[in-house]
């Protein structure tokens, strides 16, 4: 039996197939979209990364590797320029990134001896690529250094490319210059055994889904700030159990509390969702530089070694115009986990970082110390402070180029690049 309805030749029959026909070409539609994303999207088959094209449907693929055997979007050089490979830094490398790097407010003071260091400092050495004018060689359009590097993401290891200080100069930004320096990069290093591609973007994200996203942050004056005046007492009563250490003092008189400070470091990375891991080799050749200085908290007792806090302050080269401050950034804390699970006074635990802190702002009184938010630096009391009213200097994202994955929280990544 029909139902009549007030509309003339319809009945319950039609509506029926017609709401069936509009469920089933709504849930087509949504295919078709998913579809369209997964071939489209940048990430999927290597195509411009660089793009205005957000992957809104990523969760419903597997995660990992998206290409296993990757093929390439090669770009014809242009004829206005030309890409050179180069293994040292000279003086014209250094004089273009300070000049492209810097802005209103942090001026780069970089010279070779600072760049070469960390050049060297890789157990695989990096290869620094430059786009330059054919008319005029010297003059360098773009550059970017990269290296391979392993990286450790929920416990599964990958062998990735990561490419750091990818600058354009500032004449020559929004001509397609990046793309084509990224794909020169993607076509000399990227294949079956190193598919992935990691780099860093500081400031403003890209267009794109990234795999981490943290804060840079001011460490609070703890030296000038009256309301903390009462930890000057215990800073005395600590400042014997710090120790300093930099270059030529961390490599021949310091071994064995090193040795302690590299487990802590193995300790500290373990819980992490995303992390590089570094040989014991790798961890103290990072650390021996010129512009680094590692401060120890330890206690010893029957002649034992327990490390306890350690903090790694960085002089960047950086000059911050605001401030009229040089710039000096905590690069990592550690945190000797067994001995806070035993130790249940907390305030204490507390008072021994902030301690460690004052002592570097003593140290280093007439810098500007900034630190990020991942490498353990997220339980000091400045970046706390800051989160909670939501106040940092600046925004950074690295992205993971032929992967998918959703974005990991600050708390859970350590990762060691200068």
């Amino acid at each position: 039996m029909n139902l009549k309805l007030p509309f003339k030749n319809i009945n319950l029959k039609t509506i029926t197939d017609f709401m069936f026909i509009f469920i089933n070409f709504k849930i087509i539609i949504a295919i078709v979209a998913i579809y369209y994303y997964y071939i489209n999207h940048p990430f999927w088959f290597y195509k411009d990364a660089v793009n205005n094209c957000y992957l809104v449907f990523y969760k419903y693929f597997n995660k990992g590797i998206i290409n296993k055997y990757p093929t390439y979007h090669i770009e014809t050089h242009n004829k206005i320029f030309n890409i050179k490979s180069h293994n040292v830094i000279d003086n014209n490398i250094v004089s273009f990134i300070n000049d492209n790097y810097s802005n209103n407010i942090n001026k780069y003071k970089y010279d070779r001896d600072f760049l070469n260091n960390i050049i060297n400092s890789k157990e695989n050495l990096p290869t620094i690529y430059s786009i330059n004018s054919n008319k005029t060689p010297n003059n360098i359009i773009a550059i970017g250094i990269g290296y391979n590097s392993k990286l450790i993401i929920y416990g599964i290891e990958y062998l990735l490319y990561y490419a750091d200080y990818l600058c354009v100069s500032t004449t020559e930004r929004g001509k397609g210059v990046f793309k084509t320096l990224f794909n020169h990069a993607l076509t000399q290093n990227i294949n079956s055994k190193c598919p992935l591609f990691l780099f860093k973007k500081d400031y403003n994200p890209l267009p794109i889904k990234h795999l981490i996203k943290y804060t840079y942050h001011l460490v609070f004056d703890l030296i000038n700030d009256k309301s903390n005046e009462s930890f000057f007492g215990n800073l005395v009563n600590h400042i014997n159990n710090i120790t300093i250490l930099s270059n030529d003092l961390l490599l021949h008189n310091n071994q064995d509390i090193m040795t302690h400070v590299y487990d802590l470091y193995l300790q500290n990375i373990r819980g992490k969702s995303i992390y590089n891991i570094l040989s014991k080799d790798e961890f103290i050749n990072y650390l021996n530089n010129d512009n680094i200085h590692i401060y120890i908290y330890s206690e010893t007792y029957d002649k034992l070694i327990n490390v306890i806090n350690v903090i790694c302050i960085y002089d960047t080269h950086i000059h911050n115009t605001q401030s009229n401050k040089d710039i000096y950034e905590i690069i990592f804390t550690l945190r000797n986990t067994r001995y806070e699970s035993e130790f249940k006074h907390t305030d204490i635990i507390e008072e021994l970082k902030n301690s460690m802190i004052m002592k570097i702002r003593s140290d280093f009184r007439d810098k500007y110390i900034i630190t990020s938010s991942i490498n353990g630096n997220y339980d000091l009391s400045s970046v706390k402070n800051a989160k909670k009213y939501n106040n940092s200097l600046s925004t950074c994202y690295y992205y993971l180029y032929n992967f998918n994955n959703e974005e990991s929280g600050d708390e859970d990544v350590f990762l060691l690049y200068l």
